[in-house]
């Protein structure tokens, strides 16, 4: 079997979803190869369509990620003329998406044709299988459909300090733009704890979505494309981390992939309940649950303050996450590519 997969950028997502597995499959011998560009015979129209006449790609299975564009459907189409297995990946409900989340605009339909989460419905319609990173996604085709949860390669956990060097400090990762409705998910409870709050990522409008003063609020580090790099500035900014999402189907179909990071690097974490933190956190005995203003604050304030139980979720994280990772689990992605192979 030849896999040849096509990630949507050069970003986290294809990071975890495409890179990695890639790597870490090539490892035990599977014959898989990423491209950043896909090669075919085409015809770009005036009107904004791509004609696919040709994909110059010798391979049995091609892995399209979140295929956003025609020319992507396009090119799935011509892959199936030519004998080729066409997997779909996706990790986003692209159509729960919210409003004031940067992203809507570059996926909405009437404002962007050819570039649009209708073409993932698509290409998804079409495709031989659809890999998913939590159960909700199941939905953009239930008869597809293989979960393949998120996992960390394992250089993640040797980033772990042994000792936390901003034990007392709480942290958030993440940016308004694509978070814009989440950090107000802990109602203001924030402002019942007195510790300093670090962001990776980008601090502008966080204290007034938490409803806390200006001042407790600091920008440990911003984004880091570079994902280990991103991990090291994880460790070194925050020792008690919050990890709070609005109720909503966007977040619902959300992986555990950020208090995951948190477990691996040792760093226990409250969390909001959906499906798919509360059952991370009951396999791994590493964050706890919030559900109101109240617990978010009294499980805030227990894990910087009680260093007994903080321990002890360290160390539950630690065992849990060098049971989850990618090397240990990669069968999860080879076998999704083989069922398409022989379909």
């Amino acid at each position: 079997m030849k896999v040849h997969l096509i990630p949507m950028d050069d970003g986290a997502c294809s990071y975890y979803r495409i890179r990695e597995p890639v790597r870490v499959a090539r490892s035990i011998g599977v014959d898989a190869e990423w491209f950043a560009e896909i090669q075919v015979v085409a015809t770009h129209h005036p009107s904004g369509v791509t004609e696919v006449h040709e994909l110059r790609h010798d391979c049995d299975v091609l892995v399209l990620q979140r295929p956003l564009m025609q020319a992507t459907y396009a090119i799935a189409v011509q892959a199936q003329r030519q004998g080729i297995k066409v997997v779909v990946e996706l990790d986003d409900d692209l159509h729960a998406v919210h409003r004031r989340n940067t992203v809507e605009p570059f996926i909405d339909p009437k404002k962007q044709p050819w570039h649009n989460r209708d073409w993932a419905a698509k290409t998804i319609a079409i495709a031989d299988l659809l890999t998913v990173s939590t159960p909700a996604l199941t939905r953009y085709g239930p008869e597809k459909a293989v979960v393949v949860r998120n996992r960390l390669p394992e250089a993640c956990l040797a980033l772990r300090p042994a000792v936390s060097p901003a034990r007392r400090t709480v942290g958030w990762t993440g940016t308004l733009g694509v978070h814009p409705a989440d950090l107000q998910a802990t109602e203001g409870g924030l402002a019942k704890v007195q510790a300093p709050i670090s962001i990776v990522g980008d601090d502008r409008g966080v204290a007034d979505a938490l409803k806390v003063p200006p001042g407790r609020v600091s920008l440990g580090a911003t984004w880091d494309p570079d994902i280990p790099a991103y991990w090291k500035l994880i460790a070194e900014n925050m020792g008690v981390g919050i990890a709070p999402l609005e109720m909503s189907a966007f977040n619902e179909s959300k992986s555990a992939l950020k208090p995951t990071e948190m477990c691996a690097l040792g760093i226990p974490f409250v969390a909001s309940p959906t499906s798919e933190y509360k059952r991370m956190v009951a396999e791994s005995g590493a964050g706890l649950i919030a559900q109101s203003r109240g617990q978010w604050a009294r499980m805030v304030n227990r894990l910087l303050n009680d260093d007994a139980e903080y321990e002890r979720m360290r160390q539950r994280g630690a065992e849990w996450a060098a049971d989850q990772t990618l090397e240990r689990h990669i069968g999860s992605f080879v076998h999704a590519w083989e069922r398409a192979a022989d379909s």
